[in-house]
């Protein structure tokens, strides 16, 4: 898709289609990470999250396109903050997946299958 987009003979970046593709691909995303909030376990949640930053991923592929931001990985030497921060980021993200019991993951993962089935058994009754 964002070939089409951004092929001049086809679409280019300042067409009309192009905004709405943009727009709509950040209204997705964000429906798509709402519901990953909703996923405990990791596995769901790798298989569920790695199509939903590719959508999120188009939107930002058009906004550097259209100039809105400096990208700062292209020269990380000259965004030292914005380096350190991702890196710190990164980290603190290993260490909550690490210092998650296991045993939390499943008393979580159980307390959502009850709550699912007792809805469930509401909307029967």
């Amino acid at each position: 898709m964002l070939l089409f987009i951004h092929d001049e003979n086809i679409l280019g970046d300042h067409h009309p289609v192009t905004d709405g593709i943009f727009f709509l691909m950040i209204i997705w995303a964000g429906y798509l990470f709402l519901r990953l909030m909703k996923f405990w376990k990791v596995t769901t949640a790798v298989r569920y999250g790695i199509p939903t930053a590719i959508i999120a991923w188009n939107a930002v592929e058009i906004a550097g396109r259209w100039h809105l931001f400096t990208e700062f990985w292209e020269k990380p030497w000259e965004f030292a903050l914005e380096m350190t921060l991702f890196t710190v980021g990164l980290a603190i993200a290993a260490w909550l997946a690490i210092r998650t019991p296991a045993n939390m993951k499943a008393q979580l993962s159980r307390e959502q299958l009850a709550a699912a089935a007792a809805a469930g058994k509401d909307n029967l009754q």
